[in-house]
């Protein structure tokens, strides 16, 4: 029988894991024992927050766990970060850990107390099981439980005493059943949809696999659909019921108030999406039937009037078999309300013109966004064609750091296909160390570092809120001959036409093009954004 390193790395391949990303340290040395005998390529991050981004952001691409080893103690606490980032946006990740076997201090190397609690705050599910053989079946059903339960980060502590025993590999559930509606479920929602006169269809990331039926159902109910930023894309950005945009605008919430049912889909209803600019919570007034694979989900933010829990996708076909063969007609001209969203001051026409410019040379890129100022006017301006070619960490947990790293592990997940990084100067110093990640391993990654020397978008609200911003700004560093050091391509474009020429470059491993605000920004905007 194998040893349980060698068996986790079995369970891996047989799920399909094809990469996993980590940094190896003392206590979880086993793992690498068995790696130059698997099929599966180990990619070695320069801190574990880093590889908990490149496993977030290939996880999103691949709809499949991203999966990261990472060693007791400061090994758990540096991917802490991630794992809230990914819970934040139920991203799946596999976390595995090791942990000392002593309950009490002792001085040990990494000796961290209550490993597991600590984990437990950023995780879906959180264990440690009672011996090896467990550890094993708990990894096969955790590797699938993303297709049946809400995804997120899956945590898997190891004794470090565990790693000699060894353990027998049973044959794995290679799928876990979806999810269903109930019956009478279905049954008030049919008659809820049946009393609406205007109807509006609200999808989240929790419907990104569910473009076909949600365009089904809007185009019978003649719905508008409105999305976040993880449901970008799910319908074409031409679609006559797309509103595009973002809930936030005011121009859409207008909209939301002025239906009578609401139909929300994999979304939290959650501030980052429904009120990012501030503007005080929306009443949701209206009766509601909301989908949700997580069942705890249903009644968080807002109470459903009629609540079905399932995958999206699923849910959806079994309502629109229902549902009468005659289609309604669109109540609400939703190209009029493209017009006057875009009449907005939210909108910025030096933004509009950089997102252009990825349009036109790299049109079906991922673009993988941080918190920066291009990043929040992408939220409401820039539409994409496809479902996960999008995203972002200014919602949600909202950290700074995850856009390097997030679109490594995107380009490694897709090696063929555009990878656009889109992150500020101050969020680069987080997690740049990870750029030597990307000349290691030639990922050809284009990294636009917008450049204001500092954080503006702070600095902005400070302002706004007659606070002494004098904090947020400091000298930036020659990112191009930081760059130069690691190994990378450098561009320092001065206009957009030299900036689609950047993009355009061939090359064979990762590109800076370092980006000064001042020389593409004139018009002023406003407030914190």
């Amino acid at each position: 029988m194998p040893r349980l390193a060698e068996a986790i790395l079995d369970v891996l391949q047989h799920a399909g894991v094809d990469t996993v990303f980590g940094v190896p340290g003392n206590h979880n040395i086993e793992l690498y024992r068995y790696l130059p005998d698997s099929s599966i390529k180990h990619v070695t991050a320069r801190h574990e927050q880093g590889a908990g981004f490149m496993a977030d952001g290939y996880a999103r691409v691949r709809d499949v766990p991203g999966v990261c080893f990472v060693v007791t103690g400061p090994g758990l606490t540096n991917i802490t970060t991630p794992m809230g980032q990914a819970l934040a946006d139920s991203v799946p990740l596999l976390v595995i850990a090791t942990v000392g076997d002593q309950p009490t201090r002792e001085g040990r190397l990494h000796e961290l107390p209550d490993q597991l609690s600590i984990a437990s705050g950023v995780s879906v599910e959180a264990v440690q099981p009672q011996d090896p053989q467990s550890a094993i079946i708990w990894l096969q059903k955790s590797l699938v439980a993303h297709k049946s339960a809400r995804p997120g980060p899956r945590y898997l502590q190891i004794p470090l005493s565990w790693w000699q025993q060894t353990v027998e590999v049973p044959q794995g559930p290679e799928t876990v059943p979806h999810l269903s509606a109930v019956e009478p479920d279905l049954a008030s929602a049919l008659g809820l949809l049946d009393e609406a006169a205007c109807p509006l269809i609200l999808v989240g990331g929790g419907s990104r696999l569910a473009g076909p039926q949600v365009q089904q159902l809007a185009e019978w109910l003649g719905a508008p659909v409105v999305n976040t930023v993880n449901a970008k894309g799910l319908l074409p950005a031409n679609h006559p019921l797309w509103v595009g945009g973002s809930p936030s605008l005011p121009g859409v919430r207008d909209l939301l108030a002025t239906a009578d049912v609401l139909i929300a889909v994999g979304t939290e209803l959650g501030e980052t999406d429904y009120d990012l600019l501030m503007l005080g919570d929306i009443a949701w007034t209206q009766p509601l039937l909301r989908i949700d694979i997580d069942a705890q989900q249903l009644n968080l933010n807002v109470s459903p009037t009629v609540g079905l829990v399932g995958d999206a996708a699923q849910v959806l076909s079994r309502l629109l078999e229902a549902l009468p063969v005659e289609p309604r007609s669109a109540w609400c001209d939703v190209v009029s309300e493209r017009h006057r969203n875009a009449r907005y001051p939210h909108m910025h026409a030096d933004f509009a013109a950089f997102f252009d410019v990825i349009d036109a040379v790299l049109p079906e890129a991922v673009v993988v966004g941080d918190s920066t100022r291009p990043t929040y006017y992408a939220t409401w301006m820039w539409e994409r064609p496809y479902p996960a070619r999008y995203f972002h960490s200014a919602s949600g947990y909202g950290t700074l750091g995850y856009a390097l790293p997030a679109a490594i592990g995107a380009q490694i997940a897709q090696p063929n296909a555009p990878v656009v990084a889109l992150i500020g100067d101050g969020g680069l110093l987080f997690t740049l160390g990870e750029l030597a990640v990307a000349v290691q391993e030639k990922v050809p990654v284009k990294i636009i570092v917008w450049n204001n020397s500092g954080y503006q978008e702070i600095a902005n609200s400070m302002a706004a809120s007659g606070i002494d911003a004098s904090s947020t700004q400091y000298k930036a560093p020659d990112f191009q001959q930081i760059a130069i050091g690691f190994g990378a391509a450098v561009f320092a474009p001065v206009n957009l036409d030299e900036l689609a020429q950047a993009l355009r470059e061939p090359v064979s491993g990762p590109v800076v093009i370092v980006m000064d605000e001042s020389r593409f920004v004139q018009q002023p905007s406003g407030a914190w954004y």
